[in-house]
Order: structure tokens, then C-alpha cells, then sequence
């Protein structure tokens, strides 16, 4: 069995992806992924049982680039809280995007995901195995705004190579 790869994935507002567990059990696992960029607006929920089991865990990636502003619910009435992972090749955690070459992650999408689920902002490393230091390259996060939460959920940031912080995360 040959599963392929989609070249652009788009996640409208719209559109929510669902994997909860029913009466008791652990939320699925959801996947929007793209060898090209993925678009994501949309949903994700991967609850747990209400009588028993942890939240889910949801991965969107775009290996070119990720447009995420969508929101994923991975909680779970009697256990843990799911986990969501944003990996793109390379982040800028900003307002706005300054940075051409990496996918913009807002601090407000953050701060919102971190309500329902524990966040996870990992950069891939390069496709042609060139790792040349410069604004952009792949396996790179740059921090250009202030990420800050009061959540109990965790926040993770885990780069291939280098994490610039011109801002704070707390």
C-alpha cells in the first residue's frame, strides 16, 4: 500500500476534523500535511472519553510552508490533555510575517491552542541536506513577538538548528 503525499492541503474555517473518542477512550490522531504549503483555518477535535482516557494528538505541516490559525481541541474530561504539533521547515513566532521564507505562527495562535491542548512548534530539517546559516533555512524558529500564557498546558519550541529570540516566551 502507497500512500501519497498531498502537494497543498486547505483547512477552511469551515471545516472541522474530528477523531473523539466516544463513551470512554483516548482521542485519535489527526493529520493535515503537505509537501507543498498547508492552509489550516479550520477545527481539529481528538477529545477523550467523558467517562475516561487522554486528549489526542493532531500534526499540521506544511514541509514548504504552514498557514495555521486554526484551533485544536485535545482535551480530556478525566486524563490528560492531547498534544498539537506545528512543524513546518522553518518558523518566525511573530505578528506579522517578516521572514519570506518561514511560516508565520502568531503569538495569539499559540495562546489560543495552548486553552485545549499542549503546543509543540518543532522545525524540520532540510530536504537537500544544506544547512547554510541565513535568515530562512530550513530547521530554523525565530521568535519576533512576545508568547505569553497563563496555561497549564506545556509549550515546546524545538528546532532543527537555531531558535533566535528577539522576544520573551513566558
Amino acid at each position: 500500500l502507497t500512500v501519497r503525499n498531498a502537494t497543498e492541503t486547505t483547512v477552511t474555517e469551515s471545516a472541522t476534523l474530528t477523531a473523539d473518542a466516544l463513551a470512554a477512550g483516548d482521542g485519535g490522531t489527526v493529520i493535515a500535511w503537505a509537501d507543498g504549503e498547508t492552509t489550516f483555518a479550520g477545527r481539529i477535535s481528538a477529545t477523550g472519553g467523558a467517562l475516561g482516557g487522554e486528549g489526542g494528538f493532531a500534526e499540521v505541516s506544511g514541509l514548504a510552508k504552514l498557514d495555521y490559525t486554526g484551533v485544536a481541541d485535545l482535551t480530556a474530561a478525566a486524563g490528560r490533555t492531547g498534544t498539537l504539533l506545528l512543524d513546518p521547515n522553518n518558523v518566525e513566532i511573530n505578528t506579522v510575517s517578516t521572514i519570506a521564507t518561514a511560516s508565520l505562527i502568531t503569538p495569539a495562535a499559540i495562546t489560543t491552542n495552548l486553552n485545549t491542548s499542549a503546543v509543540v512548534v518543532q522545525t524540520g530539517g532540510s530536504p537537500t541536506g544544506v544547512l547554510i546559516r541565513d535568515d530562512g533555512e530550513p530547521g530554523d524558529v525565530f521568535v519576533k513577538a512576545a508568547v505569553t500564557y497563563t496555561s497549564a498546558n506545556d509549550f515546546a519550541i524545538l528546532a532543527h538548528r537555531h531558535v533566535d529570540f528577539d522576544a520573551s516566551v513566558q
